[in-house]
């Protein structure tokens, strides 16, 4: 049997099919189990082939309780089909949020896609009634129509979709933010280097972190090379991640205000702050690899 079947004493529950669909609170939950202890379960369970396409928590309701319930087949052509079905019966209710109409939506592009790939692979008339309406709905526009929201919003959905965290796609859901607010912080979050999101990723990146700062604490105050080696610390993290520069040009402008702006050198002159930063900026450029290599990569 497949993994994804369940069969239970008189209907067949598909993971595929269960899933597809936003569940339910454990409040909208309680409120359904309420009214079907109260009322009865009023609407049919809907099934396809044996298996329920609508009606997955009616039906673990009134089997927990034995109560009565009636089903209706459907007849659809394939499993695709079905779950077109499940999606467009979701879409069709009031309940559920921009967000999450948003992700069925793009769910429902991928399965008519993958449903034209392999019809296309069976004919070569690729211009038949049923590719145009997949070119059709596959486009931006007809998905925002689809749901009612504009194309633009229907751009940030998908942004969100393929790059958000789950706790932010979690909060969309349940409408605790709305779509704009959460597109511009992701956007404002993702200003970074593409190369420094991998490395932060990579197995190991938290452990050369902790290594670098060793390094740096083991540095003296009065060594000649410590505001290279610093300087080229806050060149990284310009690169890397401007948040956490910017925190830190915050920082030294407190420390210049505490310290003076001259040094004496050790041929008894000295050199005002500005100007070793000018002379620093020329080579931070070739130093930044050198220390990226011996203190990030070790």
């Amino acid at each position: 049997m497949e993994k994804d079947v369940v069969t239970t004493k008189t209907l067949k529950i598909k993971e595929s099919f269960r899933t597809i669909i936003p569940p339910l609170t454990p409040e909208e939950y309680s409120l359904l189990e309420r009214s079907i202890l109260e009322d009865g379960c009023r609407d049919a369970i809907i099934t396809w082939k044996g298996f329920i396409i609508d009606g997955h928590n009616r039906y673990g309701i009134c089997e927990k309780h034995g109560l009565h319930y009636d089903t209706e087949e459907i007849v659809l052509d394939t499993e695709q089909d079905a779950l077109v079905w499940i999606i467009n019966n979701q879409l069709g209710r009031r309940n559920i949020t921009d967000y999450q109409k948003g992700e069925l939506v793009l769910k429902k592009k991928d399965i008519l896609l993958k449903k034209g790939k392999k019809q296309q692979g069976r004919r070569t008339d690729l211009l038949s009634i049923v590719d145009r309406k997949l070119q059709s709905h596959s486009t931006r526009e007809e998905m925002a129509k689809d749901i009612g929201v504009s194309s633009g919003t229907m751009a940030r959905i998908e942004v969100i979709v393929k790059e958000a965290p789950e706790e932010v796609k979690e909060q969309l859901r349940h409408g605790a933010v709305k779509i704009g607010t959460a597109y511009k912080k992701l956007k404002e979050s993702t200003t970074s280097q593409p190369e420094a999101k991998e490395n932060l990723q990579k197995p190991g990146a938290i452990a050369c972190a902790e290594m670098a700062i060793a390094h740096l604490k083991k540095i003296r105050h009065d060594d000649p090379s410590v505001d290279q080696a610093l300087n080229s610390v806050l060149e990284w993290m310009l690169k890397n991640n401007p948040l956490w520069a910017k925190r830190a040009v915050n920082k030294s402008r407190e420390i210049m205000h505490k310290y003076p702006h001259t040094r004496t050198r050790p041929d008894g002159k000295t050199s005002d702050t500005k100007k070793r930063q000018e002379s620093h900026k020329n080579s931070l450029k070739e130093n930044l690899r050198g220390v990226q290599e011996s203190l990030w990569e070790k």
